[in-house]
């Protein structure tokens, strides 16, 4: 009996831990209070000024440097207005073989690096401060965990905007941060991301419904005429809820790179179909349901 009485103990001052955790956020930092009620208003936060730009730029050197030796880059989607049958055909490694990065520019509009935690795991500390964490926690509404890391460049060429150019919401959950550096200063030519401010509080529906297919007409009905464009220095961060309305802009004058890391409370399911993600399992699949069927899909009620 003592030994259960231990346990039903311990069960309660674990519990109240955990809460008393979830209250780290005392706002004694006042850029942090101002820095959280901006991303939750915007939707966005850009933090100046926020990181070294010395270890940004020996990213970006050994982004160039490992794509020359032959380092297996991520695959690419290839646009198809830039191709034949024959090379569209063909897998990147393939195409890189062939193909130096000025002339790897005429056939898509960007490049990633595969695994890029891997390459460099000194990204996390470079982009993450302990600033971020306690704003992604409090926005969140638990501690985070980095669900994601993308490491691109985006190019200037002539070709036509394609996917995340074009206007959308990320689908990956609905809770859910994005964090990312431009490696370079990035003015409103050098196709710095765009976001429509406050489109992170519409309901999941109109935000998700078809993410990856919204007119710009769709988003003047909603209320939204310019979006923002996050331009910045090296070494500023940013932070967004991406799952609000966005786009990356093309370049102009020159290529942009950039980092990006995924913060989210729960794991990702990277679809745009709100009422039963592929990804989910069972159990979460009928609280879908049961929700959809209540009318009780808000997007403080998913998690």
């Amino acid at each position: 009996m003592a030994q259960k009485t231990k346990k039903f103990i311990k069960y309660f001052l674990d519990l109240a831990q955990f809460y008393l955790s979830r209250l780290k956020f005392s706002g004694s930092n006042k850029a942090d209070v101002e820095g959280l009620r901006c991303l939750k208003d915007q939707g966005f936060l850009q933090l100046k000024k926020h990181t070294s730009p010395a270890a940004l730029l020996k990213f970006k050197n050994d982004f160039i440097l490992d794509y020359k030796i032959g380092v297996d880059f991520a695959p690419v989607h290839l646009h198809k207005d830039a191709l034949d049958d024959e090379i569209r055909s063909e897998k990147f490694r393939r195409v890189t073989q062939d193909h130096s990065l000025d002339s790897l520019r005429q056939l898509t509009n960007y490049l990633k690096y595969r695994d890029p935690l891997v390459r460099w795991p000194s990204i996390i500390e470079t982009i993450l401060s302990e600033d971020i964490i306690d704003i992604a926690e409090a926005y969140l509404g638990a501690k985070p965990a980095i669900t994601g890391c993308t490491f691109n460049r985006m190019f200037a060429n002539s070709i036509l905007p394609m996917e995340a150019q074009r206007i959308h919401s990320d689908g990956n959950s609905v809770k859910f941060l994005k964090v990312f550096a431009y490696l370079q200063d990035t003015g409103p030519d050098m196709g710095p991301t765009h976001y429509f401010a406050g489109s992170h509080k519409l309901g999941v529906r109109k935000r998700l419904a078809d993410s990856y297919r919204i007119h710009p007409n769709y988003i003047k009905g909603l209320g939204f005429s310019e979006a923002a464009a996050l331009t910045g220095e090296i070494g500023d961060i940013n932070i967004c809820d991406t799952t609000g309305f966005h786009y990356g802009a093309k370049p102009k004058t020159r290529d942009r790179d950039m980092i990006t890391l995924n913060l989210s409370i729960h794991r990702e399911y990277f679809s745009s179909k709100v009422h039963l993600p592929p990804k989910i399992k069972a159990v979460d699949a009928y609280w879908f349901r049961r929700m959809k069927k209540r009318g009780l899909f808000r997007y403080a009620q998913i998690v």
